[in-house]
């Protein structure tokens, strides 16, 4: 990692355009979704009697209830309760909110009549307890090249997943005004890899999809994925703001999550349901940030209510289908391998920049690829169906 930061390979991440983008987001997205389905419903399969029954349907009426007033909360910008300043904390912090709410209810109202089952964290001490603070490096030699064929698949999803994690922090509707970040970012994701594995600690990676969503929170611009939709006023309003870029809101929020560990309480008045909740919520959100998630809503709705933008006014309405469904088979391989092979998996993502290049153009035409794949999909005024310039 540190290699390629020093001989600036990730300049390299400008072959991984808006197709890699959606379908790894769609992919990673969707993980987040499955585990906290996964982990509801994973209570149902061990029950063993009716106290065990009533807890998982609790479980999963607080997850759903964490959920559910999430989305509620999302949407209080286009709300005509509170003013605009109430509206907008109220949609950036929803998550949170949410939790405090099921929290409270879990502790006040749950916890005196039935089982709940709250967070445990032991504090400060190794995941395994058997296990020391120390790796250490010895072994057979033989564990060695294994390690180094683990660690090359390992790079491989770092490049891909922290670049384009990157890429879409710095979209042009985040309005951030200072130079990009690529090659520092991964030259101390280098050095971090390379001290705290060696006492336990897990890999560190920019990440989809809560780095963007970070970004957007951060900058105060919690619809910034319906920036292409939005009336003439409000683009000119959106276009006026200035972003404060800061470190002081990364660095307040790792510390608060450093306290919390240190300071176990906070965390164990947490249901786990809330956990569930989390990862379902935050994986929805990403879903629908993606152009692949609107493509997609397209084909079940009806053509003459297509929203005016690029990839409508560009391309054929079977042709635009046809694009949305090859993403969507390329998805389905990102599953497929990586429940077959695991680790292997990132080569079959590196193998969607030779599709999109060689592949792509031999079913769509230059002027269709420009639509259906350019970073935005705002439609350019007088511009219909060609877009040859832009």
């Amino acid at each position: 990692m540190t290699l390629i930061a020093a001989f600036e390979l990730c300049r390299f991440t400008r072959l991984l355009t808006r197709f890699t983008h959606d379908i790894f987001a769609f992919f990673v997205c969707s993980i987040y979704v499955q585990d906290g389905v996964r982990g509801v419903f994973d209570r149902f399969g061990s029950t063993l009697d009716p106290a065990d029954a009533g807890n998982a349907l609790l479980c999963f009426v607080m997850a759903t209830g964490i959920v559910l007033l999430s989305l509620l909360m999302m949407a209080t910008p286009s709300s005509i309760f509170f003013v605009r300043r109430a509206r907008s904390l109220i949609s950036q912090y929803a998550l949170a909110i949410s939790i405090a709410i099921i929290a409270l209810f879990a502790n006040t109202f749950f916890q005196p009549t039935f089982t709940v089952d709250f967070v445990k964290l032991p504090g400060m001490s190794p995941t395994d307890a058997s296990r020391s603070w120390w790796v250490g490096l010895s072994g057979d030699w033989k564990e060695w090249f294994v390690a180094i064929g683990a660690a090359l698949m390992i790079v491989i999803f770092f490049f891909i997943d922290q670049n384009i994690s990157s890429a879409l922090c710095q979209k042009r509707e985040m309005l951030l005004q200072k130079g990009s970040y690529f090659h520092s970012s991964f030259l101390l994701m280098g050095a971090f890899n390379m001290i705290g594995p060696l006492f336990g600690l897990p890999f560190v990676t920019g990440s989809l999809p809560h780095s963007p969503q970070m970004v957007i929170a951060a900058t105060s611009l919690p619809n910034a994925h319906d920036y292409d939709d939005k009336t003439e006023a409000q683009k000119r309003w959106a276009e006026q703001r200035t972003v404060l870029e800061t470190r002081f809101a990364p660095l307040l929020c790792y510390s608060l999550i450093g306290f919390s560990l240190l300071v176990p309480g906070f965390i164990r008045c947490l249901p786990e349901a809330a956990v569930d909740g989390t990862l379902i919520f935050v994986g929805l959100e990403g879903l629908v940030r993606t152009q692949l998630w609107e493509r997609l809503m397209l084909i079940f709705s009806e053509p003459r209510m297509y929203p005016r933008n690029r990839y409508t006014e560009g391309t054929r309405i079977t042709k635009m289908h046809m694009y949305t469904l090859i993403q969507l088979a390329c998805w389905g391989m990102c599953w497929l391998i990586d429940r077959a092979f695991g680790i292997i998996f990132p080569v079959w993502v590196a193998l969607l920049v030779p599709i999109r290049i060689f592949v792509l153009p031999k079913i769509f035409s230059r002027e269709e690829l420009l639509a259906l794949d350019s970073e935005s999909a705002q439609l350019v005024e007088g511009q219909r169906g060609g877009f040859d310039g832009i």
